[in-house]
């Protein structure tokens, strides 16, 4: 177990704790409003965020990741760099929120109120968008413990308050107020933070930087907008852009409220392994192997066994988050949960495609997985709605996966796939015996719970996939750490 490794742990476990404290709130509030109001309530608070979802990317989505590696290529640069894209991303998104009124009024088939509950969940496009590049800036200087500051004092606000709403009885507007007031003052603490700490950040209207910027932003901006529709599409479509269908869009977000929840660590783990790639793989093309391949051995075994826990176990998930509101959900989460395990094992990927400078070449694989998910929704979702809606989701993120490991095969590195795919297999197999052997003698699912997953890490230790030379190394690591901690608190 490498330096980089625990390095990477580290940050992912502080940016996924920062993630869930500041996004939760949200989860939380649908669940909230499904106990203690109904379900058209709940179903209109999660229709909001299906249009701040996909409009997220119109804010030049991909700034982000530009300006992380931008600041790790060269952090004396940053002032410029962050003032730019906090001028063009924030331009952008009012424009975006402006446009999203305009066609709300003139074109849609909503009531007034779930149209209020947009629009007031909508604004958030603006602060929300410059937060995500305050905390890009972060993550590249390594300060991630700002972010876990900032979105605790967040989200506690914000479950205190919209919770103490809720359960006085009040509706999704209300809380929806909470949100958006909530993400404006995030905004500005993390703006003031910069100032305070770094620099201010300055603006330059040089016609050179500018378009290096857009060269180097117009690709991801491209991917951002095709994920983006890629993954709000299925529920546009199931709600038919009226109130009609709003509680079979309410259903399944809440299948999607777990694996959104789930997201939270590919979406952190992709800024702390591009920083850490951007620095590597132009000094040690070797290390950035090591970091690429290590990552991609612990994101599928990892992932493999949570969906295959979620799998198994979803009924009594959605029954103990939602009650018997959402039954219809478990299936769907039992379907939609295996398009993480795509989209986990895209991370190395992708990012190490933005490292290498070659990001332009994952515009067709995006591309290719946009279009079979809208085609697979238009063609499944009249058969088998919302089933068919997750199929479609799980279909495009394998696809994309595919097809970006294939190109960094190609253009990168030679990599061995059986080696890595192999453990994870047999280690899957006996743990789907053990569960059917659990179901057949009719153990309680919380015991099954336990014993699948210790089987699981057994069965994947027996197969190689854990070794024990990085456990070795990581008990030698743990101890040094240790005395250096006790030594310190002498001195």
């Amino acid at each position: 177990m490498t330096s980089w490794l625990w390095h990477a742990i580290r940050g992912t476990g502080l940016a996924v704790f920062a993630e869930l404290l500041a996004r939760m709130s949200n989860t939380i509030f649908f669940i909230l409003l499904t106990w203690r109001a109904n379900q058209i309530e709940a179903s209109t608070f999660s229709v909001s965020f299906v249009y701040t979802g996909l409009l997220t990317a119109f804010c030049l989505g991909g700034l982000e990741q530009l300006l992380n590696r931008e600041t790790a290529r060269d952090i004396a640069e940053s002032p410029v760099t962050l003032g730019n894209f906090v001028l063009a991303r924030g331009t952008a998104s009012l424009l975006i929120f402006v446009g999203l009124c305009v066609w709300l009024v003139a074109f849609s088939a909503y009531d007034r109120y779930t149209l209020l509950v947009i629009v007031v969940i909508g604004s958030t496009l603006i602060p929300e968008s410059v937060t995500n590049l305050f905390q890009s800036f972060f993550v590249a200087t390594n300060r991630i413990h700002y972010i876990v500051v900032i979105n605790a004092l967040a989200g506690i606000s914000r479950v205190l308050l919209g919770g103490i709403i809720i359960w006085l009885g009040g509706n999704s507007a209300a809380v929806a107020l909470v949100v958006a007031v909530t993400s404006w003052l995030s905004a500005l603490i993390y703006f003031g933070l910069v100032v305070k700490r770094f620099f201010w950040p300055t603006i330059s209207f040089s016609s050179r930087l500018w378009l290096h910027y857009v060269r180097a932003e117009t690709p991801l901006f491209l991917m951002a907008l095709m994920a983006s529709l890629e993954s709000n599409f299925d529920s546009l479509l199931l709600s038919g852009g009226g109130t009609n269908d709003i509680v079979l869009v309410g259903a399944y977000n809440a299948a999607g409220a777990l694996l959104n929840a789930l997201l939270i660590i590919p979406n952190s783990l992709r800024h702390i392994l591009l920083s850490m790639l951007s620095m590597a793989y132009h000094r040690e093309r070797d290390k950035a192997f090591i970091v690429y391949i290590q990552s991609m051995r612990l994101l599928l075994y990892g992932a493999l066994l949570l969906c295959l826990s979620i799998t198994f176990y979803a009924p009594h998930i959605i029954s103990i988050l939602y009650r018997q509101s959402f039954a219809i959900a478990a299936p769907v989460l039992q379907v939609m949960i295996w398009s993480f395990l795509w989209i986990m094992l895209l991370v190395p990927n992708g990012r190490l495609m933005l490292a290498a400078g070659i990001q332009h070449r994952a515009v067709l694989p995006q591309l290719a997985g946009m279009l079979l998910n809208v085609s697979l929704n238009l063609i499944l979702q009249s058969t088998y709605t919302v089933i068919g809606a997750a199929l479609a989701k799980v279909s495009s993120a394998a696809l994309v996966f595919v097809w970006c490991f294939w190109i960094v095969r190609q253009e990168l590195y030679r990599v061995s796939i059986w080696s890595i795919l192999w453990p994870a297999l047999g280690a899957s197999a006996v743990t789907l015996s053990v569960f059917l052997g659990g179901q057949w003698w009719q153990i309680p699912w919380l015991v099954m719970v336990a014993l699948t997953t210790l089987t699981y890490l057994v069965a994947l230790y027996g197969f190689g996939g854990i070794r024990v030379s990085e456990l070795q190394a990581f008990r030698r690591w743990l101890r040094m750490r240790n005395r250096h901690s006790i030594v310190g608190g002498k001195l």
